[in-house]
């Protein structure tokens, strides 16, 4: 949840956007990194001091009843068959596990995904403005180009984004947890991209795959909500497929929970892909 984790001494990119979070072999350790480093820090004037959120010793809590939404409109035409079995699978865990499973229905998406462009772009522009003069040649391709396109947004519209933030949490609050606990999404709806397919010197795609890449995380981030992410299978090129869990402020506890149960269920965290059978570069 944005304020959670104090983000001093971390490389801003949009202050208001900005939130940091471990990244670990498994939920339990997520869980012990994330009980040391969360709560106030005067460094960081977003942050606080609530009681604790996360407790490594009561993880694995019993999840029966626990719901588990999947958004009806979930996957976009272009998704890979893949992730979506991958998905499917998924869910037949957490429904094992004692979940759950129900329909839910996400508000546009898009459209607040649009919103982050907006505040995503004006503050990054203007917190990296100095070292865009100095160091501009040191910021890859892709990041610098997005990152000037904030210097011509209109102060208005980085400022009326800014302001609907709260009206839209509130709603998609209210509107998709009063019938879920937790709601699942995709990382990724396709295969990871290739190296060079992100790269603006080989690819004149770049911002297509860049939203794609983001569809389903960068508005998540414009809520300030909770989210974790966990492996669920390999795709045919032995890149790896992963499920989002999406939860109200402060449900970290529960999140980490959920996923610590898929884990014991499945060994997907532990699965390396099977690298002798890919191509030599």
């Amino acid at each position: 949840t944005y304020g959670l984790v104090s983000r001093h001494g971390a490389m801003p990119r949009c202050w208001s956007l900005d939130v940091f979070g471990p990244i670990a072999r498994t939920a339990l350790d997520c869980a012990l990194l994330l009980e040391a480093i969360e709560g106030f820090d005067r460094n960081d004037p977003a942050s606080y001091a609530p009681h604790r959120r996360v407790d490594s010793t009561q993880l694995g809590a019993a999840l029966k009843g626990i719901r588990v939404g999947m958004p009806r409109n979930c996957f976009a035409p272009d998704s890979d068959p893949e992730v979506v079995r991958a998905l499917d699978a998924a869910l037949d865990v957490l429904r094992e596990a004692g979940c759950a499973i129900v329909p839910v229905d996400l508000p546009d998406t898009q459209s607040i995904y649009a919103l982050t462009q907006i505040v995503n772009k004006a503050e990054a522009a203007a917190l990296h403005s100095e070292w865009l003069t100095a160091y501009g040649e040191e910021y890859g391709m892709p990041t610098r180009t997005r990152m000037e396109a904030g210097f011509y947004i209109p102060a208005p519209l980085y400022l009326w984004a800014l302001t609907a933030r709260p009206k839209i949490l509130r709603g998609f609050v209210e509107s998709v947890f009063t019938g879920a606990d937790v709601v699942m999404l995709p990382l990724l709806e396709q295969e990871v991209p290739a190296i060079a397919d992100v790269d603006m010197t080989e690819s004149g795609d770049v911002p297509m795959i860049v939203d794609r890449i983001t569809r389903n995380t960068r508005w998540v981030s414009y809520l300030g909500l909770p989210a974790i992410v966990a492996p669920c299978g390999f795709s045919r090129g032995r890149l790896p497929i992963s499920f989002q869990l999406l939860g109200r402020p402060y449900s970290e506890q529960l999140l980490l929970d959920l996923v610590h149960r898929y884990e014991g269920l499945t060994a997907w965290h532990r699965c390396l892909p099977e690298l002798d059978a890919l191509p030599a570069s």
